[in-house]
């Protein structure tokens, strides 16, 4: 188990360290010329013929097996990240191809997390109200249309398109015949003189108020798990007035796209140095694996950096060895939108069912001894809605913490706990190697947002019985099998 541990952390360092290395700060250009991959052909040819002592254009099986491996490794760059070949707009303008063709597997991902993050179950609560309790009520006419519902609209028309709402008031239909049930069970309970925990005797004076809070509870749960979420976008709108106030930071990370997270974290002037002719001009996070401008390649310009060697610089080109490399790049980010991406789905789906469930949840607390239901249901809404804010902020602060100090990040920690008065200031404008370490800092903050929903329940712990526990525990377990995806459910 150690040695398989280990090969594991040896194969993922190394993908990080290639990411690192082929990384730019090419955000800026406009117009992506993209990658010639047919080049690499030629390349990887000659490298196997010339390396096993044959004429450089010679047909041999070392050629046709150069051949398909390049073709193998170019399709599947091809599949994960369409646009990043020099051919994208051809692929763009097809009218065969399907959409998700076009799009690739990281485009796909990236729409997705765009979604979710901007579609969350937001509930305008005064709607809400009206239509359960004004006679006639309906959102459409004249004395409510002029009523402003400011910007959580669509998110309330989501919720009603799908039907959740629907399903809500079935839920609390339901859970109102519940209560009659309830109520026969507790007078028995009172006429046999029964204890809770063996001490407190159930009487009608410690049951009458958890049942009247509970029908309340029932009633209002649809409008309680929108006040919630509405606080949810509160806490966005106040962390975001703060980051901006508090350092001027104007730049704050959205979901607008994965590309974007990228862009904001990626140090300027990072390969500068490296690369100074800034010849890479893709969008997003592919900006950063970059196009071939004159035909040399993204190594022979680093290597190029610290020797200067011009011959070394010419050599290099684009070859099998160096698509591996690019296509354990696309693995290692497409690995890291999928945990953000389970991690904001998880956090939707989990106040989807929360407030699908709610009605029945509160009125488990009228039943003698389970008066903290209602609380639970209410932690869990509030756990699951923090999930966002969190995430928001963790990309965030990073970034204004940096912009507060001038750009500059003083290693290994503060005088007092380092046991030192001199320390490593490191910033962008100090040379290749401190920017590389800043990038490297700044990449564990993405893989640390996609830990927001434990995050979250920290802040608020869960409590729930042994039985749901365990019921929880199954559930994971059996999704843990999924292929590909199961080991990122934890």
């Amino acid at each position: 188990m150690k040695i398989k541990k280990f090969h594991t952390d040896l194969f993922i360092s190394v993908l990080v360290i290639a990411f690192f290395f082929l990384s730019t700060n090419a955000y800026a250009q406009e117009e992506s010329q993209g990658i010639d991959l047919s080049s690499a052909y030629g390349a990887t040819v000659e490298a196997v013929n010339v390396g096993q002592g044959a004429e450089p254009d010679e047909y041999n099986s070392a050629r046709s097996q150069a051949v398909n491996a390049t073709s193998s490794v170019a399709n599947a760059i091809i599949y994960i990240a369409p646009e990043i070949s020099s051919n994208y707009q051809a692929m763009l303008e097809s009218d065969t191809l399907p959409q998700d063709m076009k799009r690739g597997l990281y485009g796909m991902t990236a729409d997705g997390v765009y979604a979710m993050y901007q579609s969350q179950p937001l509930v305008n609560v005064y709607a809400h109200l009206a239509e359960e309790w004004v006679p006639g009520y309906q959102s459409d006419t004249a004395i409510y249309a002029a009523i402003s519902t400011g910007p959580y609209d669509s998110g309330y028309d989501e919720l009603m398109n799908v039907g959740i709402s629907t399903l809500w008031a079935q839920v609390r239909n339901i859970t109102y015949v519940f209560f009659i049930v309830i109520m026969i069970v507790v007078g028995f309970m009172i006429m046999f003189r029964s204890k809770i925990g063996g001490q407190t005797l159930v009487t009608l004076g410690n049951t009458l108020p958890n049942i009247i809070l509970a029908l309340i509870g029932v009633t209002f749960s649809f409008a309680i798990a929108g006040f919630i979420i509405d606080i949810g976008g509160l806490l966005m709108v106040i962390l975001a007035d703060m980051l901006q106030g508090a350092s001027g930071y104007e730049d704050l990370v959205t979901l607008e796209s994965f590309g974007s997270i990228f862009r904001a974290f990626v140090p300027q002037g990072l390969f500068q140095e490296a690369l100074p002719s800034g010849d890479f001009g893709s969008k997003g996070i592919l900006g950063i694996l970059g196009g071939v401008g004159s035909g040399a390649g993204i190594i022979a310009g680093i290597v190029a950096a610290f020797t200067g060697s011009a011959i070394i610089t010419t050599a290099l080109t684009w070859g099998l060895p160096l698509l591996l490399i690019l296509l354990a790049i696309l693995g290692v980010v497409t690995f890291g939108v999928f945990k953000v991406f389970l991690t904001l789905i998880k956090a939707y789906i989990g106040i989807l069912i929360g407030v699908i469930t709610g009605p029945f949840q509160i009125a488990m607390s009228a039943m003698p001894g389970k008066g903290v239901s209602f609380i639970n249901w209410m932690k869990s809404i509030l756990r699951n809605v923090l999930v966002y804010p969190i995430t928001f902020a963790i990309l965030n602060i990073p970034g204004v913490l940096y912009s507060l100090n001038g750009g500059e990040v003083s290693l290994p920690g503060p005088d007092k706990l380092t046991l030192t008065q001199t320390q490593v200031q490191m910033d962008q404008g100090m040379g290749f190697v401190n920017n590389l370490l800043i990038f490297i800092l700044q990449i564990f903050v993405i893989f640390a947002a996609s830990k927001a929903d434990k995050y979250a329940q920290a802040i608020i712990p869960p409590t729930t019985s042994q039985v749901a526990g365990n019921a929880v525990a199954e559930a994971k377990q059996a999704l843990s099998g999924i292929p590909l995806v199961g080991s990122l459910i934890k």
